[in-house]
């Protein structure tokens, strides 16, 4: 009995320690839980930044090129469709256009508000809350109003700052922007963080109201950022920080007679003033507040507990006067926004953990955006049981720690886009040499790439550009418009480099990336078995959408949106 006794004791007081001893453990790796920043640049292209090879390096962006060598580059990183708000979906949803719930830039009836995320949709950032995060979204959001389920607030932010219509956002000095769910005055330092300091304009602006006060919808962005990360840093052990920091620039302003503060170091360049504003927009605002984020979070000590990732929404675009040639900022690659070709979905990424990552890597491992959500689940230590099962995305946590990963099975886009016809010399081999029926149609801008389409008898199609006309991010208001050819466009990438784009009736073509990254000629008569699984690939990875079906482009544009779409 007394034997019985003392293992009974015993076995009592070891169960007590390794409960205590389980406690501690999952207090300690809540305290290594690390905090996670998403800086999404709008329309920067993959030649617009420095470290990339093939840049022109004419734009300076001695901040990222800093985050670079400290930090590791993705030459072969994704956007999740070449227009503003499916990408933000795919980012933050961890699904492909094939099966996300926006797939295109749309309106809901009101003709000013965003399609909304639906109810139902899973973010990133309501798991992380879910877990203990403290959560904040900063910037552009275009996945749904104040009154709709998309809205931050609904989907998993604690706090929001910034302009949730894309018809506004880029309205770079407004009077009014978002705060939480409720339109404050940017002069009213009651409601503002930052509103102390009047921006210095330059004399010489007299479109801009000098006594608007913090009116430069960039320079509160980041101070704001900077605010949230300073409330929140002495917490991050028992709950670390995801801050979804959404840069507008350098996207083109709405209006178009818009300067900024300053054209800083390219003032005094022979350039057409609206390149000088691009160029301005990336050095001296974008470039110089990522530096601003990363010296914060050294100051605070917590830069060996944070992972900073840097994207863009989509390729660069040729907007409010602005060529994407001037700078090469698709940096030779085919395509720019629109465009599924290469120069309108591989975009600028780094991602920044200092003692994490290994300074100064290069990695070509092949990755989209809608991998965000399952990487950032797996640093936040997040059980997969309690992801969403039917994810696109696959963690990429390996590569980032210079491990072995296999590569992904494929990459996939779907989407509709405008084609004006029209007939140059085509890089790709032609079914025959001399089309019995073509249709020409010359393009009246000229401030973009003009595309390259041939349109037989046989409904074949080539291009030799970017197939985008169009200069405006709702898809709308082109004079193109009654010349134009709507077409459904599917885009795979299959390892180790294979790239195939399908159009609306027609064939594949084949690209080989690795010996052919500028996409010039078609090889779909070499490798019918890559076609093959490019077929098979479709029938999986296309899911239907009422909103955007495959055999109708025109239902892509229209403000008919179910009611059930929009209950909260």
């Amino acid at each position: 009995f007394i034997l019985f006794y003392v293992v009974f004791i015993f076995l009592n007081l070891f169960l007590v320690n390794a409960k205590e001893n389980d406690k501690h453990n999952k207090h300690k790796n809540n305290k290594q839980r690390p905090n996670i920043i998403m800086i999404f640049a709008d329309d920067l292209g993959y030649g617009d930044v420095e470290f990339n090879e093939r840049s022109k390096k004419i734009i300076k962006t001695p901040e990222l090129n800093r985050m670079a060598r400290e930090g590791m580059v993705f030459t072969n990183a994704y956007t999740g469709q070449p227009v503003c708000s499916p990408a933000r979906c795919t980012l933050l949803t961890g699904r492909h256009t094939g099966t996300a719930q926006i797939r295109n830039n749309k309106k809901i009836a009101d003709g000013l508000n965003d399609l909304p995320l639906r109810k139902d949709s899973i973010t990133i950032s309501q798991i992380l809350k879910n877990t203990g995060y403290k959560t904040a979204a900063i910037g552009k959001w275009s996945l749904g109003g104040i009154d709709s389920p998309g809205y931050p607030l609904r989907k998993g932010f604690d706090f929001y700052y910034g302009e949730s219509i894309q018809e506004r956002v880029h309205n770079y000095f407004p009077k009014t922007i978002e705060f939480n769910s409720t339109r404050i005055n940017l002069n009213d330092p009651t409601k503002s963080l930052i509103c102390s300091q009047p921006l210095l304009f330059e004399p010489n602006i007299t479109h801009l109201d000098p006594t608007l006060n913090c009116n430069f919808t960039h320079t509160q962005y980041t101070l704001n950022a900077l605010e949230f990360i300073r409330t929140h840093a002495p917490q991050q052990h028992v709950n670390p920080f995801f801050l979804y920091l959404a840069y507008p620039l350098p996207h083109a302003a709405s209006k178009l007679t818009q300067l900024l503060p300053s054209n800083g170091i390219y003032e005094s360049k022979q350039w057409p003033l609206a390149e000088k504003i691009h160029a301005s927009m990336i050095t001296t605002y974008l470039d110089s507040d990522v530096g601003k984020i990363l010296n914060e979070l050294r100051k605070l000590k917590i830069h060996k507990n944070t992972y900073v990732f840097l994207m863009s929404d989509n390729g660069p675009h040729s907007e409010g006067g602005h060529n994407a040639s001037f700078f090469d900022s698709s940096a030779g690659l085919r395509g720019i926004k629109r465009s599924l070709f290469e120069g309108g979905i591989r975009v600028p990424s780094v991602v920044w953990a200092p003692g994490r990552i290994k300074p100064g890597s290069r990695s070509k491992f092949a990755w989209a955006n809608w991998d965000f959500f399952p990487t950032v689940a797996e640093l936040a230590q997040i059980n997969k049981s309690t992801l969403p099962p039917d994810l696109d995305g696959t963690s990429i946590v390996k590569t980032l720690l210079s491990k072995k990963q296999n590569a992904k099975e494929y990459l996939y886009w779907e989407y509709c886009t405008q084609i004006v016809p029209t007939i140059f010399n085509s890089p790709f081999p032609k079914k025959s040499k001399s089309p019995s029926k073509s249709l020409v149609i010359k393009k009246n801008k000229s401030t973009s790439p003009t595309p390259s389409i041939l349109l037989t008898n046989s409904n074949t199609i080539t291009t030799n550009t970017d197939e985008d006309i169009d200069d405006n991010d709702t898809n709308e208001g082109d004079d193109n418009d009654k010349f134009s050819i709507w077409q459904f466009v599917t885009a795979i990438r299959i390892p180790p480099a294979w790239k195939l784009i399908k159009y609306s009736n027609s064939s594949f073509i084949l690209f080989d990336l690795d010996k052919d990254p500028f996409e010039t000629t078609d090889l779909s008569s070499l490798h019918p078995q890559i076609i093959t699984k490019a077929q098979q690939i479709i029938l999986e990875a296309h899911h239907p959408n009422e909103l955007f079906p495959r055999d109708n482009c025109e239902q892509w544009r229209t403000t008919t949106i179910p009611s059930t779409w929009l209950e909260l």
